[in-house]
C-alpha cells in the first residue's frame, strides 16, 4: 500500500513543491510586489467586466422575452378580432373541413381515400399480405373512412359501418363497428373507432386487451348526450356538447374535459385543441403550438411529432418545428380544403381539386393515386344531392 500511495501522490507532491519554489524566487525578485498587485488589479477588471457583460446579457434576455409576450398578447388580440369578424364563417368552414377530413386518413399501417363513386382505395403496409387483410372490394356508398392501427373502418351514407383489418394478427374489435346504426361522423385514435350518432349519442369500439398500452378508456362515451362533434387522440376522445363544454374519455390530454364555451375542436397524438367563442386557442396535451401562435381564421388544427399545424380560412397550412430545426411556424401549402395526420408518420392534405399531398415522413406513394372528387363544387354538389335525399326520405317516413 505505502508503494502504491507513493506512485500516487508523490508526483504531484512533487510539483506543487516545485510550484511553490518557483513562485518564492519570483517573488524575491525586484519589482515582483508591483507586477503582482498589477495583475491582481487587472484579473479584478475582467471579472468586473465580465459580470456587467453577463448583466446586459440577461437584461437583453429579458427584455427579448418581455417584447416577445407583449406580442403574442397582440397576436392573440389580433386573432380574437379576426374571429369574431368572422365567426359564423369559420365555424361553418370547420364544419365541412370535418366532413371533407373523412375522405382521406391515414394510420402508420394503413392509408385510405374515399372515391367519387363511393368506393374506397387503400393501401396497407408491408406485412399486411394475407389474403382478404385490408380489402376494400365490399365498401360501398360510403361517405367518410377512418384507420387505425388495426384496421380501415368506412361510414356509409345510410348511417352503417364497414370494417377491415390491416393483418390476421391484429384485435377483432372493428367487427363490433359494423353493427352500428345511424352513424353521422366518425373518428379513431391509435386503437379505438368512435361513432357520432344523429341523436348526440356515441359509440366506440377498441381495443382491451393491453391495458396502459392499447386501452385506457378511451371508448368509455356510452353515457355521452347532446353530442355535436367529436375528435380522437392516441388513446382518447373528446366531444363537445351543444352547451359549449367538453365530454372527455381516456388519457393524453387531460385538462379538456375542463373547457366551456367551445365552438371548434380537434385532436391528434397526445394533444387536443379547442377554440372558444371568443376566437381563445385551447390547447391540451404534449404539443408545441408556437409554431401556429402567428396564425389567423384557423378552420382546423391537427399536428404529428408534438408539434401543431394548423389549416386557415384562405386554404394556407402552417406549421413546423421547433426554431432549432429553421422550420419555426413555415408555410406547408396553400389551396388546402382539409388536413389529416397519418399517426406519427406525417400530414395528408386534402387540396381542392380532389388531389393530395403530403407532408412529412409520408409521401404522396404511400398514399392511394386515386382522388376523392374532380373538385370541390363537385363534392358540394354531391353532398347537397344526398342531404336533400335524406332529407326526403325522412319525410317519407313521417308520413
Amino acid at each position: 500500500l505505502g508503494q502504491m500511495y507513493s506512485s500516487k501522490y508523490m508526483p504531484s507532491i512533487e510539483n506543487k513543491m516545485i510550484e511553490q519554489l518557483w513562485e518564492s524566487k519570483y517573488n524575491s525578485m525586484p519589482g515582483a510586489a508591483e507586477e503582482n498587485k498589477a495583475y491582481q488589479q487587472r484579473k479584478t477588471e475582467e471579472r468586473k467586466a465580465q459580470r456587467e457583460a453577463e448583466m446586459r446579457e440577461r437584461q437583453r434576455i429579458r427584455e427579448e422575452e418581455r417584447r416577445e409576450r407583449e406580442e403574442a398578447v397582440q397576436r392573440e388580440k389580433l386573432r380574437k378580432k379576426h374571429f369574431l369578424q368572422n365567426k359564423e364563417v369559420l365555424i361553418n368552414k370547420w364544419k365541412e373541413t370535418r366532413k371533407l377530413q373523412g375522405l382521406v386518413s391515414g394510420s402508420y399501417y394503413a392509408k385510405a381515400v374515399v372515391k367519387e363513386d363511393g368506393t374506397v382505395a387503400a393501401k396497407t403496409n408491408f406485412f399486411a399480405t394475407d389474403q382478404g387483410v385490408g380489402d376494400v372490394s365490399a365498401f360501398r356508398n360510403i361517405r367518410s373512412v377512418v384507420c387505425t392501427s388495426d384496421g380501415i373502418v368506412g361510414l356509409r351514407n345510410n348511417g352503417t359501418c364497414i370494417s377491415t383489418r390491416v393483418s390476421k394478427d391484429c384485435d377483432a374489435h372493428l367487427w363490433e363497428a359494423n353493427q352500428w346504426q345511424h352513424v353521422q361522423e366518425l373518428a379513431a385514435g391509435d386503437h379505438h373507432v368512435v361513432g357520432l350518432r344523429s341523436d348526440g349519442t356515441c359509440v366506440a369500439t377498441s381495443i382491451k386487451w393491453n391495458v396502459g398500452y392499447g386501452y385506457d378508456g378511451q371508448s368509455d362515451v356510452a353515457g355521452w348526450r347532446d353530442v355535436t362533434a367529436i375528435a380522437c387522440g392516441y388513446y382518447f376522445t373528446i366531444g363537445l356538447k351543444k352547451d359549449g363544454s367538453i365530454y372527455y374519455a381516456g388519457r393524453g390530454a387531460s385538462g379538456a374535459e375542463g373547457w366551456k364555451n367551445i365552438v371548434m375542436i380537434g385532436a391528434q397524438g397526445d394533444a387536443a385543441f379547442g377554440i372558444t367563442a371568443t376566437g381563445e386557442l385551447k390547447v391540451a396535451g404534449k404539443v408545441r403550438t408556437d409554431t401556429i401562435d402567428h396564425a389567423e381564421n384557423i378552420i382546423q388544427i391537427t399536428a404529428f411529432g408534438g408539434i401543431a399545424y394548423a389549416l386557415l380560412l384562405d386554404g394556407t397550412v402552417v406549421g413546423g418545428r421547433d426554431k432549432g430545426y429553421g422550420e419555426h411556424a413555415q408555410k406547408i401549402a396553400s389551396g388546402v380544403v382539409a388536413i389529416n395526420s397519418s399517426g406519427n408518420s406525417g400530414l395528408i392534405m386534402l387540396k381542392g381539386d380532389g388531389s393530395i399531398t403530403t407532408h412529412g415522413r409520408i409521401s404522396g406513394s404511400d398514399m392511394p393515386s386515386e382522388k376523392p372528387f374532380t373538385s370541390i363544387e363537385s363534392y358540394r354538389e354531391r353532398i347537397a344531392r344526398e342531404e336533400a335525399l335524406k332529407k326526403a326520405q325522412e319525410e317519407e317516413r313521417r308520413r
